[in-house]
């Protein structure tokens, strides 16, 4: 069983169920091999031409998936990632990893999130702070409804904003100051991804 090739949660899945061996769980199959993104063409050509190298590499893994019981048509290909996604048994997802095609099998688990102290370090943004890459310099546009910008956790943030809707700049509803918040938000429990600066339009 290629164990290695399972990421944290599914190995931690695996070992909860595998008395339930049957149970099916979903999964993205990552291929081994990067598809190269085209550098020539128009932008449909590059993005057909990417579709189609993704689609070649990942047949022979989509077959034997096919051969082992799973319905083609629920089998999801990525071409962008280059990787399959499928509903598959555990005893599934231990033959299908030992292909030298697959690199590595994520369990797809949404995960229920609602504030940022737990979002931020679910995407380990706190691991790459760490390395160094705190967004330093870094300048992001929002284009969103207004940013109150005199909220606490954004203030010194906000550098520029105008309005692309002819309605004026303002802050009806909350969404555009909550996605500033997750960019940015200075707050020492609710940090956000860390954008130093950013500018809005609405």
């Amino acid at each position: 069983m290629a164990i290695v090739k399972f990421d944290k949660r599914l190995t931690e899945e695996i070992a909860k169920r595998k008395e339930e061996i049957k149970v099916r769980k979903i999964v993205a199959i990552e291929h081994s091999q990067r598809v190269a993104v085209p550098k020539e063409g128009s932008k449909k050509e590059m993005i057909e031409n990417l579709k189609e190298r993704a689609s070649k590499l990942q047949r022979p893994v989509a077959e034997k998936l096919v051969s082992m019981g799973v319905n083609q048509g629920k089998i999801k290909q990525q071409w962008i990632s280059n990787a399959l996604s499928a509903e598959l048994t555990i005893e599934q997802i231990e033959k299908i990893a030992e292909l030298d095609d697959v690199k590595i099998i994520r369990l797809e688990k949404p995960d229920k999130v609602t504030c940022l102290n737990g979002s931020v370090p679910l995407i380990n943004a706190p691991q790459v702070w760490n390395m160094g890459y705190t967004g330093s310099g870094v300048n992001v546009a929002v284009l969103d409804t207004g940013i109150d910008r005199n909220h606490p956790a954004l203030a010194g943030k906000v550098v520029d904003e105008f309005d692309t809707s002819g309605e004026g700049i303002g802050t009806p509803g909350n969404h555009g100051t909550h996605v500033a918040g997750i960019i940015a938000s200075n707050d020492n429990t609710y940090r956000g991804v860390k954008a130093e600066r950013f500018s809005i339009s609405r």
